[in-house]
């Protein structure tokens, strides 16, 4: 059985049978042989149940349609043959990213936010990743995922909520984005300020009446007979 080295998520792909012999030279076949296909895990690829290699043919073709990533195993079985069977791997065009990052941090912390890109469980080295982050200022960030399959920033918040957005792609893959919010805790404001001490009021009342009202008169009248008889206050007539 031969089919291609990488086959693809959405991308059908097609299988060859062949007839050998013992010394792996082809064998054209005196009468049809029916072949019946079965996939170990069926919900990963679509294909036809059986293939019938015709009189006079050595080989015969079948399409795979891969459905979803993993691992799986086909095999052949026929009354003229022995059984084979061959592992193959389906690898998914789209990249599976995760994002970690806090998801509350004060106003004045600056954080860190790591993307990581996998296909089929396998870290995916040298994506190229786009960052876009709203309501705070990127500082340090990664162009591409490293050995690990990660890529990071470092973002100070200038907002009460920071957006962060990280689209992958590269070599094969299809370009994919993951997002993350951070809430942004605000420091506590004091409003107004201290409490001012009420001022005690020392005014006094005699009899009910503010004795300023009894004083003045008698400040003005003791002020005129001053100046009457100093001879500075005139009476007109």
């Amino acid at each position: 059985m031969d089919h291609s080295k990488s086959i693809f998520v959405g991308n059908n792909d097609v299988f060859s049978i062949q007839l050998i012999n013992s010394e792996g030279l082809p064998t054209y076949a005196t009468s049809d042989v029916a072949i019946s296909l079965v996939a170990k895990d069926q919900g990963l690829v679509e294909m036809p149940s059986s293939i019938t290699i015709p009189t006079g043919s050595y080989y015969a073709l079948f399409d795979v349609a891969p459905k979803a990533a993993g691992t799986t195993e086909i095999s052949l079985l026929s009354k003229e043959l022995p059984l084979v069977s061959e592992e193959i791997t389906i690898t998914s065009l789209t990249p599976t990213l995760t994002i970690t990052a806090p998801d509350t941090i004060d106003s004045s912390e600056t954080f860190i936010a790591t993307i990581s890109a996998k296909a089929n469980e396998k870290p995916l080295v040298g994506l190229k990743v786009d960052w876009q982050v709203s309501g705070g200022i990127m500082q340090i960030s990664d162009p591409q995922t490293g050995t690990t399959g990660d890529a990071t920033i470092s973002i100070v918040p200038n907002s009460q909520s920071v957006g962060i957005v990280g689209t992958v792609s590269g070599q094969w893959y299809s370009p994919a984005s993951v997002s993350k919010s951070v809430t942004v805790n605000s420091p506590v404001a004091i409003l107004g300020g201290e409490e001012q001490p009420a001022k005690e009021d020392y005014s006094i009342e005699i009899f009910g009446i503010d004795p300023i009202l009894i004083i003045v008169p008698g400040a003005i009248g003791a002020a005129g007979f001053m100046l009457k008889k100093k001879g500075q206050l005139k009476i007109r007539n």
